[in-house]
């Protein structure tokens, strides 16, 4: 972000959280503080997490900018989560011969193993090495992402972790439907 545009946008934005927890009026030397704080997260990406805060926080007062960045970027938590779910995605990709659908996967199984192939041919007496290795790349790639002001999960590992229509639509494309 940097834009006049988008900085007005942020505006917005800090209102909405304003109205949502009961402050009238945020005094603009918070909104300049947040903004010089956040400004490095596309708009987009703040948007998301403030209505994501809005329809979850439970507290009546303004989120702190840690909030905000975990929101748009996902939390340690979340990644780890994440993780263990990716390596049960992995492991049910590589069993069917069905792999090269899931870009996050995909990704973490080529920095960990060099290859779907070579993950495939992994020694199952290895399994929990393997396991805490794919674990520990997908959570390093995840947290390269956030470092660089990018969500540190794709949209279908938040929330609910799930990416099952997106797999969905491109089976139907594989098989031609």
């Amino acid at each position: 972000m940097g834009t006049t545009e988008e900085k007005q946008k942020f505006a917005i934005l800090m209102a909405m959280l304003g109205t949502a927890f009961g402050e009238k009026g945020i005094a603009s030397e918070r909104i300049e503080m947040y903004w010089a704080h956040l400004n490095d997260i596309p708009v987009d990406t703040v948007a998301k997490a403030v209505d994501t805060i809005i329809k979850t926080r439970k507290y009546s007062s303004i989120p702190t900018i840690a909030e905000i960045r975990d929101a748009a970027l996902g939390r340690d938590d979340e990644i780890e989560a994440a993780a263990l779910d990716a390596w049960g995605r992995a492991c049910r990709a590589i069993e069917r011969s069905f792999y090269g659908v899931d870009p996050v996967v995909d990704e973490s199984v080529r920095m960990a193993f060099g290859s779907w192939e070579g993950f495939g041919q992994t020694d199952p007496e290895n399994g929990v090495a393997d396991r805490a290795h794919f674990i520990r790349v997908f959570k390093g790639l995840a947290k390269s992402r956030r470092d660089r002001g990018e969500p540190a999960l794709e949209a279908g590992f938040r929330g609910a972790l799930t990416r099952g229509q997106d797999v969905v639509k491109k089976l139907a494309e594989r098989l031609g439907k």
